[in-house]
Parts: C-alpha cells; structure tokens; sequence
C-alpha cells in the first residue's frame, strides 16, 4: 500500500514537472503592430499627403491584414489606395471600403508567403479639405491573421497632421495706377455696386470744366482760321500790286521806246 502512494505522488510530481514546462509555450501568443508613416507632417488645404500602412509582426508570420483607418472627414479626404506590391486585394463587402462622409477607410489585403518582418499593406493618398489638425487613426478592430487564423493585432498606430489654410491673393495694381478701390456696401449688394459706379463717374463740375475747355479750344482754332484767311488775303493784294506797279513801268518803258 505505501508503495502504491508512493508510485502515485511521484506521477502527480511528474506531470506538473510536465505542465510547468509546457505551460509556457501554451500561453505564449504571437503579436503584430499595425502603423502608419509618417506619423506626422503638414500639408495645405488642396495638396495631398501619402501615407503607408505596415504591419509588423513579432516572432511569426500574418498572412491575412484586415485594417480599419479612421480620419476626420470634415479636414481630410481620401483620394486613392494603392494595395502594396504582391499582395491580394481584397474587394467583398466589408473588407474593402472608402467612406469620406464617414472618415472610414477599411482595406483588405493577403501576404501569399506571409509577412514576417515589417511589410507594406498598402499606400493611402490624402487631400486638405479645411483647415486644422486632423487625427489619422487604426481602429483597434483591425486584424493581423496568423496561419490558424488567431489575431495577431496588439498595437495600432495613429498620425497627426496639421492642414494650412491657402495662401491669400490680393489684387494687385501696377504702379503709378490711380484705380481706388472701394468696400462694398454692407446695406446690400446692390447699393455697393451703385456707390463703385458713381465714384467711377466724373462729377458735374468737372463736365463742365471739359465742356467749357473745349469750346474755348474751338473758339481758339475758329480764330485762328480767320487769322490765316485775313494773312493770306493781305499777302495776296500786296503781291497783285507789286505785279500791277511791275506791269505798269514796263508799260511805261514801252512807249518811251515807241516815241523816241
């Protein structure tokens, strides 16, 4: 009988020797972070940026990436996603969509020889919509299957990205010009209008400044008209009487000469 327990106590001492041993390996589960880069930058309202999705796992292999990227649609707009190279695209339902009403991008994609090092998913291109700081996230729903299809997904990456508003455009004038510009009525757009036109408008005086200046012009080149016509007519009799006192001494040679 005592050898019996004795036989007993030394299996039970055996086998959680055993379980102590193998519990570990048991216990141990692979892991894989999904992140994004940059994970920060600055782009102005209408310019894009690119971002890359990575997953990286840690002592193992994923061959499934299922990621979830949330951003605030009201400051960015997804314009495209480009699958890394190699890699299967997945486009079912629920696996592949681009919501920019929403800020939700979920993409799909299968490593064939399994990613066992940090491997690209995929390339996202974003546009400034507004102005502000837009906060890119990977939901923690995301998936980073391993070959028995465990999740492997413990670490999701997030991005900060700040969005500058445009560079304003006057209107610029060349130098030298006398154009004023006036504000718009705040009373109604069409008083505004109105107000631009009559400041555009030359006065009444200075109309009859102009009328009067060109009458005098007129006046001016109506006189001196006469002037030529009364010079003219002057150097006109002075030369017919020198012509006439010519014709009459010759006359007078003449009949000298027929007399003598």
């Amino acid at each position: 009988m005592v050898n019996t327990l004795m036989k007993m106590k030394t299996r039970i001492a055996f086998a959680g020797l055993v379980l102590a041993l193998v519990a570990p390996v048991f216990a141990y589960a692979m892991t894989a972070a999904i992140s994004l880069v940059p994970s920060s930058g600055t782009l102005a309202v209408g310019a894009t940026k690119v971002v890359n999705i990575y997953v990286t796992p840690e002592d193992g292999a994923v061959y499934t990436a299922k990621v979830t990227v949330h951003f605030p649609a009201a400051l960015l707009h997804v314009d495209s996603f480009t699958p890394a190279s190699g890699v299967i695209a997945l486009s079912q339902p629920g696996y592949d969509l681009v919501d920019n009403a929403g800020g939700v991008l979920v993409k799909t994609v299968g490593f064939p020889k399994g990613a066992t090092s940090q491997t690209l998913v995929g390339t996202i291109v974003f546009s400034g919509a507004h102005a502000g700081s837009a906060q890119v996230s990977v939901d923690s729903g995301s998936l980073a299957l391993e070959v028995n299809n465990s999740n492997a997904a413990s670490s999701f990456g997030t991005a900060l990205f700040t969005i500058t508003a445009p560079a304003s455009t006057g209107t610029k004038t060349s130098p030298g010009s006398s154009l004023t510009q006036t504000q718009p009525s705040h009373e109604g757009s069409g008083s505004g209008v109105a107000a631009s036109v009559t400041h555009l408008l030359p006065s009444a005086s200075s109309v009859a400044e102009a009328a009067a200046a060109l009458s005098v012009c007129a006046l001016s080149l109506t006189g001196l008209s006469w002037l030529l016509v009364i010079v003219a007519f002057i150097a006109g009799v002075l030369v017919g009487r020198k012509t006439m006192r010519k014709s009459r001494k010759e006359l007078k040679k003449e009949e000298k000469k027929k007399n003598k």
